[in-house]
């Protein structure tokens, strides 16, 4: 009779797994299909494997080495992914077996006599775990360690990415102080000029103050070129883990544009979409096992324990032994186990369309730094033709205004047109540099 009954429980039990929602995945999620190639115009691309490629210098190799062992964020990821795995080896360890071992030594005392038991005890539990809730439960915390060891990566490649742009913004810094000293000096020679004039009684003092204005307007716009420098440097500092003087950093950086990428391919290599995939993956397994939660359980446990007056009489004692198998189910928990299970799912619906989110900004990045590569490109084509029409206008209104027959506002508007389009140039480049590290990290280069 004993096992009819256990034998119709059994069955139960496998009528109510077959209850279980077999996905989490959303029901208007779709199918999405990336775009069979990228539609830009032609550029003019290197065969560049890793991001540490962009750019052949050793300066910057080395400065790229500090960053990776000493920046303090980098350590903090490296520390969250030795968490996870030790989370996941927690998992792992609960769908084993438990063996444990306990001796007691018990005295009583009673009509003025002392009774000693000494007792051992070696249990064995192991929940059978029919519907593989532990399992689940398991493979999602492997699958968080995967999206954390992924995460690393990605931190790993935004830190390289944001150590070339800073090193590529002070190279550019230095380029712009040099034409803005290029320009002091030349409204150095305005005023002396101007003043020379003016003391012979050939000018006007409005023309001397005007120069004189535009002079210190000067001074100030490169006292704060040089503090942006500063600036730049410091926060170059900070990613290295480092305070105190910057390492030597490269006299100039030619970087690459990187071949563009298939969009299958960029998919499969992001290390963004690679966690994301990996936690929806996790949810999923999260929100099975808590559904799973709901379902009666089998567990077997054995035990051997032996009683002696002393502990070391229990050897010569026959051992008991006993075997127990139990069925145990959760009948009320005030809805806590269903409201898990509906907690989990959202969840679980929540980070696959965080995936498909991930998804669609890796493609816009990828297109954006394509169409700004375009844009930049003939931008700085239209500048080099500005800068060319600037200086012939420069030295045109510098002749006049030594001939008396232009105003000293169109020497210096002539002037600062000039010098103003060499630092727009200057600035093109700079964002066509650091759009091709953007292009390289969108397309999902790795170190």
């Amino acid at each position: 009779m004993g096992f009819a009954r256990l034998g119709i429980m059994l069955l139960a039990i496998s009528l109510a797994g077959c209850a279980l929602p077999s996905a989490h995945k959303p029901e208007d999620y779709g199918e999405f299909a990336p775009p069979a190639n990228w539609h830009v115009e032609r550029l003019e691309t290197h065969e560049v494997e890793t991001l540490r490629e962009l750019a052949d210098s050793a300066e910057l190799a080395a400065l790229l080495d500090l960053a990776l062992t000493g920046n303090p964020n980098l350590k903090q990821i490296a520390l969250r992914v030795s968490e996870a795995n030790a989370i996941a080896r927690v998992k792992r360890g609960a769908r084993l077996p438990t063996l444990d071992l306990s001796v007691e030594h018990q005295s009583e005392r009673a009509n003025s006599q002392t009774t000693k038991t000494a007792t051992g005890t070696l249990s064995l539990d192991v929940d059978l775990d029919l519907w593989q809730r532990l399992g689940d439960s398991a493979r999602a915390s492997e699958l968080e360690a995967d999206a954390q060891r992924a995460d690393y990566e990605g931190v790993r490649i935004s830190l390289v990415a944001n150590v070339i742009r800073q090193v590529l913004s002070i190279l550019s810094a230095d380029k712009v102080i040099a034409l803005e000293e290029k320009h002091l000096e030349t409204l150095v020679l305005n005023e002396q000029f101007i003043r020379n004039r003016y003391l012979a009684g050939l000018g006007s003092l409005s023309d001397l103050e005007a120069a004189r204005t535009e002079l210190a307007q000067q001074h100030a716009a490169l006292h704060a070129r040089r503090e942006s420098r500063a600036a730049n440097h410091r926060a170059l500092s900070v990613l290295l883990g480092r305070h105190g003087k910057t390492p030597v950093l490269p006299t100039a950086l030619v970087v690459k544009m990187p071949d563009i990428a298939l969009p299958v391919t960029v998919i499969g290599r992001r290390s963004d979409l690679v966690a994301a995939l990996a936690r929806a993956e996790a949810a999923d397994r999260t929100a099975h096992a808590a559904a799973k939660a709901l379902l009666p359980g089998l567990s077997v446990s054995f035990e051997l324990s032996k009683s002696a007056s002393t502990i070391g009489d229990m050897l010569s004692v026959n051992p008991i032994s006993t075997l127990l198998a139990g069925i145990t189910a959760p009948l009320f928990r005030g809805g806590q186990l269903r409201a898990e299970r509906d907690r989990s799912g959202h969840a679980a619906e929540r980070a696959y369309w965080a995936y498909r989110e991930t998804l669609l900004q890796a493609l816009l990045e990828v297109k954006d730094a394509l169409g700004r590569e375009v844009s930049l490109r003939e931008q700085s084509g239209m500048l080099l033709d500005a800068i060319g029409y600037a200086e012939r206008n420069r030295r045109i209104f510098e002749s006049r205004y030594r001939e008396g027959i232009a105003s000293i506002f169109d020497l210096l508007n002539a002037q600062q047109t000039a010098f103003g389009a060499q630092i727009d140039l200057l600035d093109t480049s700079l964002a066509r540099d650091a759009n091709c590290v953007d292009l390289a990290v969108a397309l999902g280069l790795g170190l």
